[in-house]
């Protein structure tokens, strides 16, 4: 999802490859229930039998990730690439399946899905903090162009800039008594 040409435009792979934890969440949750059944742990436990606390720690440790891979997805895919997040997303969706089937089993057996999904998520922060910094530094030194070289679009800092502008001067219209005859905002490039 980004401004480009002054209109937003959406693509749908950021956006909907957070569905896809939040199936595998829900996938684990039944498992747990199922879990819970199979070995005889009532609510509100969450321990007793190593095989039910294996299923519930599959859970809580998907919980755990998507504040770490969420925002490296969306992130990534603003700054960097949508397709290349989600191409990373959908590595690190088959590094918790692989994740979910291993720790399932055993727990020496979470090690490969683990380093999957860590390595995927990884990569999206890297990427996206990288591309952050360089953007940044990009607009801080001007001066670093060589002559003839065309300016760069700085891209999303400058559109979030007119973004953050643009609502300041709509909550600033709306305090004052409303529109009038004129529209409450414009994002200038």
């Amino acid at each position: 999802m980004g401004l480009k040409g002054g209109s937003l435009q959406c693509t749908t792979t950021p956006l909907s490859l957070p569905a896809s934890p939040s199936c595998s969440n829900f996938y684990t949750s039944i498992l747990v229930s199922k879990a819970r059944g199979k070995f005889g742990v009532k609510l509100p436990a969450i321990s007793g039998n190593g095989d039910f606390e294996r299923v519930f720690r599959v859970q809580m440790n998907t919980l755990e990730w998507m504040p770490i891979f969420l925002p490296s997805l969306w992130l990534f895919a603003i700054y960097v690439s949508d397709p290349f997040a989600g191409v990373l997303g959908g590595i690190w969706i088959v590094g918790r399946v692989l994740y979910v089937i291993g720790y399932s089993k055993a727990t020496e057996k979470r090690g490969p899905g683990f380093a999957v999904q860590f390595l995927a998520a990884a990569a999206l922060w890297v990427g996206a903090l990288g591309a952050i910094i360089w953007r940044h530094e990009e607009r801080a030194t001007p001066s670093a162009r060589r002559p003839g070289q065309a300016k760069r679009d700085p891209g999303p800092i400058r559109r979030a800039e007119a973004l953050s502008q643009a609502g300041r001067h709509l909550l600033q219209t709306i305090a004052a008594g409303g529109y009038g005859s004129r529209p409450p905002c414009a994002i200038a490039h």
